[in-house]
């Protein structure tokens, strides 16, 4: 039985190799339908009809979309010939239909002239507007070009006339040229040219570029009249007032004035990623004022402050960058000037990473200067530099000792005020916090007097609604205590002069002055008149 199976195998392929051999000699069995004629091969094989000769060469053969024998065609051919002023051929004019509402648009069939000018357009039948354009000249427009399926229709000659062109410079203040501006004009007032077609008018009013290294520019291709020239470039304010210029001048002059833009990217010391989470803070000092800016919110770390509305053109400016993050040491840059201010110089700033910081614990004791404990609410002040003050609270036990948890470590002046006042005296102590450590200390307080404060109308009657405000030297208010049954007590201020102003509405305000001693209490008393 094995010895079959090599023969088994084989049979597929002999039956195949016998049905290709003799497929066209043998006869056509019929299954219930009629028998199909038989083809040779050179039937099947025989070409496709060959297409017509192509207009311009009257030989190539020109493409069309696939089509069956017997079907209709589906498309229209256009073709022509492009020339210039001069009656000779242009070679590179691109050649595009458009609808007839949308003649500047190229959003059809296009088509590039050869050495000899000519085009030729394969398009699906319909209506359309056809322009010719080529750049430095006025373009051709046919307008309303109606085609059938099968059209092949010659569009004849399509001559561009001769353009107009503005030349010029694009500046800055400073009279130097600004490389890579984009410099566009817009016909306002037309003159139109003999022959021109309402079509050409509407595709050559309109003309832009971009200026040289130099800052040298040219708008080719344009309808005479009056144009609207405008300039834009990076960096600098768009011209405000578009300037009309008659197409055909030359040495046009538009002068562009710089945005003033602080621009730059914070990056991570470490890796070099970007830091988002960062604060960018910007102080602008000059002798008129100074300002503080912030600018948060960074995406990819990139930040930008634009300062060109401030008019700092001329002023001697002072400006300190500076950047904090979490987890970062900070950083800032100072001495910036006004020649700073130019986006292609590009500010990179790289954080270093910092070891995260345990809070310290001040652990102490207040005293008076007779030894006696203070007793109260103890206000302390840490100042740190570049910083507002940290202002903590704290209330000491019948020892006059207090417990202040949550201090960032550093170094730190300290400064005590008095029970119930606002008013910050030095206590000549200097502490260092360590991270996540405990300091304590011990210091001695002046210990001062009270002040009773009175208060009635011109009458003796009493009066509600009354305050009294602590003054400073300035006569700005530092500390306000509303009266209760005409009366009020400031405790524990600290011996020297102080004044008050007693007001309540209705009533003219009255200024009282007295000095405080220590283990005093003074009195006072204010008469206060009718408003009139």
């Amino acid at each position: 039985m094995k010895r079959f199976v090599p023969i088994l195998l084989a049979l597929p392929f002999l039956a195949l190799f016998a049905w290709i051999t003799f497929r066209d000699s043998a006869p056509e069995l019929s299954v219930g339908f009629a028998p199909r004629p038989a083809r040779s091969r050179e039937e099947v094989r025989r070409p496709l009809p060959s297409l017509p000769d192509d207009p311009r060469t009257g030989d190539a053969p020109q493409p069309v979309p696939k089509e069956t024998a017997t079907s209709e065609p589906r498309v229209a051919i256009l073709f022509g010939v492009v020339t210039g002023p001069d009656g000779e051929p242009v070679e590179g004019a691109l050649v595009y239909l458009t609808a007839p509402a949308a003649v500047a648009r190229m959003d059809g069939p296009r088509s590039a002239t050869d050495a000899e000018g000519r085009f030729l357009l394969t398009i699906t039948p319909g209506d359309y507007d056809i322009i010719a354009w080529k750049s430095g000249l006025l373009p051709a427009v046919l307008t309303d070009v109606s085609s059938a399926a099968g059209d092949r229709r010659d569009l004849g000659v399509l001559e561009l006339l001769p353009g107009l062109a503005i030349a010029g410079r694009v500046v800055d203040t400073d009279g130097r040229g600004i490389v890579g501006a984009s410099v566009a004009g817009r016909c306002t007032d037309l003159h139109l040219p003999d022959g021109a077609l309402p079509g050409r008018v509407a595709a050559g009013r309109f003309a832009a570029a971009a200026s040289d290294a130099d800052g040298n520019f040219r708008l080719n291709g344009l309808v005479p009249g009056t144009l609207m020239v405008f300039a834009d470039a990076l960096a600098y304010e768009m011209t405000g007032e578009p300037r009309e210029v008659p197409a055909g001048e030359t040495g046009v002059v538009i002068e562009l004035r710089r945005l003033l833009l602080l621009t730059g990217r914070i990056l991570s010391d470490l890796d070099g990623k970007a830091i988002s989470s960062a604060t960018v803070t910007l102080e602008v000092r000059t002798a008129r004022f100074t300002e503080i800016l912030f600018f948060k919110d960074l995406v990819s770390g990139r930040f930008s402050f634009d300062l060109t509305g401030k008019d700092l053109e001329g002023e001697e400016v002072e400006l300190t960058l500076m950047v904090t993050a979490l987890g970062h040491a900070e950083q800032s840059a100072r001495g910036l000037s006004l020649e700073d201010l130019r986006p292609e110089k590009k500010y990179v700033l790289r954080l270093i990473e910092t070891v995260p910081e345990e809070p310290g614990t001040l652990i102490g004791r207040v005293l008076y200067d007779t030894g006696a404990p203070f007793l109260g609410t103890l206000t302390i002040s840490l100042p740190r530099p570049g910083r507002a003050a940290e202002i903590f609270r704290v209330r000491t036990d019948k020892e006059g000792r207090f417990t202040l948890p949550g201090v960032p470590p550093g170094e730190y002046p300290l400064y005590t005020a008095p029970h119930r006042t606002e008013i910050l005296l030095d206590t000549g102590n200097v502490l260092l916090i360590p991270s996540g450590g405990e300091v304590r200390t011990e210091f001695t307080i002046i210990r001062g007097g009270d002040v009773e404060i009175s208060v009635t109308g011109d009458r003796g009657e009493q009066i509600d609604g009354a305050e009294v405000s602590l003054l400073d030297e300035s006569g700005e208010a530092v500390m306000m205590q509303p009266m209760v049954d005409g009366k009020t007590t400031f405790l524990d201020l600290a011996p020297g002069e102080f004044r008050f102003q007693v007001s309540a509405p209705g009533h003219q305000a009255v200024t009282l002055t007295t000095r405080i001693e220590k283990d005093t209490t003074a009195s006072l008393h204010a008469r206060l008149p009718e408003t009139r």
